[in-house]
Formats: structure tokens, C-alpha cells, sequence
């Protein structure tokens, strides 16, 4: 028998969309839509929730989704990075109540918060770290 194969444009596992070129345009515009959502429906306690719950919120809803894998797709190109960067630039400005053309550094620098490509950075470190702790070393 002849069978017909679909080919996919991008697969989907464990969270992470992988397409079919290695780009992650697929994956970064579906992580984007999701926490873009969330970061709006945060913005709305702005007024009735104090700042540390706000933060506690940011974390597990949408720095979570932020920080899942990245060490994965970390290798996409600058305009995804800068796409993703610009959620957290909103949730954060968002926490502290501050304008839309305020400054994002500052907003990191008051909360001490780490941008996504320092955090990357680091979750890159302690991979590697891990990876080579667990290799068997040989006695001489």
C-alpha cells in the first residue's frame, strides 16, 4: 500500500513549537500571545492588589512561561527576543503603575529584575554547569 504523509510546518512537544526551519517564529508568536493575554488581565488589579502580590502573580503566571525552555529556543533571532522582552517590559511597568513611555530600565532596575537575556544567560550557565557535574570523571 502507498501511504500519504502530511508534512507539518512546525510539531509541538512538551510546550515548545518547533518549526520545520528552526526559526521558533511559531513558538515565540504562541508564547507571546499567551502571556501578552495574561499581562492584560494583570494590568487590571492594578489598583486593588499591592505591588508584591502583583509581582508574586507576574512570576508564576507569566515569567513562568517566559523562562520554560528557553534555554531551548534561545538561539531565535533579535526581533523574537525583543517581542517576548516587550511583554515583560509591559508586565512590569504595568506592576509598578507606571506610564507607557516610561523607562523599562528602570522598572527592571526598581524591582531588581533581570532582562529575558540575562536571565537566559544564566539558565544557559547552569545547564552547562549541570551537564558537566554529572559526567563520570576518570582517575588518573
Amino acid at each position: 500500500k502507498k501511504f500519504d504523509l502530511n508534512i507539518s510546518k512546525h510539531l509541538r512537544v512538551l510546550g515548545v513549537h518547533i518549526d520545520h526551519n528552526m526559526k521558533w517564529d511559531h513558538h515565540i508568536t504562541c508564547l507571546r500571545k499567551k502571556t501578552i493575554g495574561i499581562v492584560r488581565h494583570l494590568h487590571r488589579t492594578n489598583k486593588i492588589l499591592p505591588t508584591k502580590t502583583k509581582l508574586k502573580l507576574y512570576d508564576s503566571l507569566v515569567a513562568s512561561h517566559l523562562n520554560y525552555a528557553d534555554v531551548i529556543w534561545s538561539g531565535c533571532n533579535q526581533a523574537n527576543k525583543q517581542k517576548l522582552q516587550g511583554v515583560q517590559n509591559f508586565a512590569l511597568k504595568s506592576v509598578l503603575q507606571m506610564k507607557k513611555s516610561d523607562s523599562a530600565t528602570q522598572a527592571l532596575q526598581t524591582l531588581k529584575y533581570l532582562n529575558l537575556e540575562e536571565k537566559r544567560n544564566i539558565h544557559e550557565a547552569v545547564f552547562t554547569h549541570r551537564k558537566n557535574a554529572f559526567k563520570p570523571h576518570r582517575r588518573l
